[in-house]
């Protein structure tokens, strides 16, 4: 599967809305319910880089260049409706270690059944 990427450091509701869409384009689910998560996700103001389906749910890509990812890891863990399965922190690189890719593994109130494990 391929990353529904985002460009800009901090994407728009429209913007996230439409790589949600993208990713989880080959289920049904109803605009709604993408249009309340991307919302969700864009009041954050984290820098998206990319969202795609994983095992549990959606995996989004953030993507830091200091090191305000700490900070952000409580932020999207305090997120309402969402349930986290895992996060993963990984260093871009030895000649700039302070870009870093967080990946969030989680679950979505309203878009239950989505992810690899709901397609079996």
């Amino acid at each position: 599967m391929t990353s529904q990427g985002l460009d800009s450091t901090t994407a728009s509701p429209d913007d996230v809305r439409l790589a949600l869409a993208r990713a989880v384009a080959s289920r049904k689910l109803p605009d709604e319910s993408i249009a309340v998560v991307a919302k969700r996700l864009s009041a954050t103001k984290l820098p998206i880089r990319g969202i795609d389906i994983c095992t549990h749910g959606i995996c989004v890509d953030y993507v830091f260049h200091d090191d305000r990812w700490a900070q952000a890891i409580k932020d999207i863990v305090g997120m309402k409706g969402t349930g986290i399965h895992s996060i993963t922190v990984f260093p871009w690189g030895i000649p700039v270690p302070d870009i870093f890719r967080v990946r969030v593994e989680a679950s979505f109130d309203g878009l239950a059944n989505v992810g690899a494990i709901a397609d079996r």
